[in-house]
């Protein structure tokens, strides 16, 4: 079966040369996530969460293999929006540097995004 897609975001930078978009997919119970960027290469993508406000997840995401499509890539990565793991955020770098345009933080769903510094704090 394949699994249906429950909800989507999409943003840009500021000047629009950078698409994201964030789509949710849910089969056995399970949140996954595909996030796709569009725009030139070089984006270090990482997602962000804590563990009852504690202790903290940062998992850099890899791209899956070059698609078709230049200037595109895609990443998997799974997160459940709970009462332990209610936030996640996405944040992007370019040599280096924080692209703070593209970053997203998303509570309790991704159709809820909130200020960015209230979670991530020395960014």
């Amino acid at each position: 079966m394949v699994p249906l897609t429950e909800k989507a975001a999409y943003w840009t930078d500021s000047n629009g040369k950078i698409c994201v978009f964030l789509i949710q997919r849910t089969a056995a119970g399970q949140s996954n996530f595909t996030l796709f960027v569009v725009g030139p290469t070089g984006l270090k993508v990482t997602y962000r969460s804590k563990v009852n406000s504690v202790t903290p997840i940062v998992l850099e995401l890899t791209p899956k293999v070059e698609s078709a499509i230049e200037g595109m890539q895609e990443y998997e990565f799974k997160h459940s929006f709970s009462k332990t793991t209610i936030w996640m955020a996405l944040t992007f770098e370019k040599t280096g540097h924080h692209v703070e345009d593209l970053t997203r933080t998303f509570y309790g769903g991704i159709d809820k995004v909130v200020c960015n510094e209230q979670f991530l704090e020395g960014l």
